[in-house]
């Protein structure tokens, strides 16, 4: 008895197979036919000419419907279609494609006096490469300010082309000192006072009979006193004379 089960079981096995194999391979095909359907081929990251091959095979036709730069794909690559691969449509159907074009040049903004932020959103949007970002001082720009870029602004650049540029760490002299001018003659300590920032105030003259004449014996503020940059400060002296 469970010998003969065993043997239906085989025998509806294989009918069953038989069945599935004459549906996929024979039925299916008439009926599709019968209906003047066909698949889509897979037309992705081929050229123009090898897509209108694959779809004369299948009496279908292509348009473009879209042309994109990209970065990685050769020029005339195909990067999107639609209908998507292995779908079944009618016959002389156009396949409607996205295929990659060379790039559009464009001027170079002008990233001075910009945020890094704002220069690192404007980079990616024009699709070039950071290659160096460079940090110094700078007594014009704050902290996290662009003082200078690699590419110079107006510059024609296209997507994929490099750019570096520097970053300010912040002002580098914010305050300025007082030089110490005692002992100088009165020449020596006016180019100090001068190269310090500062300027030249009212000059008076005591008598001294032990330094050289034209000595710097004293100045109006003590030397290594500190000022904003942007201060105006005379510094006055007193000098010998005979």
């Amino acid at each position: 008895m469970i010998r003969i089960i065993r043997d239906y079981v085989i025998i509806f096995f294989v009918l069953g197979m038989i069945g599935l194999l004459l549906f996929n391979f024979i039925l299916m095909p008439l009926y599709v036919n019968w209906r003047d359907e066909v698949r889509v081929p897979n037309l992705l990251y081929t050229n123009i000419t090898e897509a209108e091959k694959r779809l004369d095979n299948r009496q279908l036709s292509l348009v473009i419907k879209d042309t994109v730069y990209h970065a990685e794909s050769l020029t005339g690559t195909i990067l999107e279609q639609y209908p998507d691969p292995g779908t079944m449509v009618k016959e002389d159907r156009k396949i409607q494609l996205t295929v990659a074009i060379p790039p559009v040049g464009q001027n170079l903004p002008d990233f001075v006096a910009s945020t890094e932020r704002k220069v690192r959103i404007a980079i990616q949007h024009l699709g070039l490469r950071l290659v160096n970002i460079f940090q110094d001082s700078s007594d014009i720009y704050h902290k996290g300010v662009i003082m200078a870029q690699s590419v110079p602004p107006e510059a024609t650049i296209i997507p994929g082309d490099t750019i570096s540029y520097t970053v300010s760490l912040g002002m580098r002299n914010v305050v300025k000192f007082v030089p110490d001018l005692l002992n100088m003659d009165q020449s020596q300590a006016i180019d100090a006072i001068l190269s310090a920032g500062f300027s030249l105030g009212d000059i008076s003259y005591q008598q001294d009979s032990v330094l050289l004449m034209e000595t710097v014996v004293a100045q109006s503020y003590t030397a290594g006193r500190s000022f904003p940059v942007a201060s105006q400060i005379k510094i006055d002296l007193v000098v010998t004379t005979e």
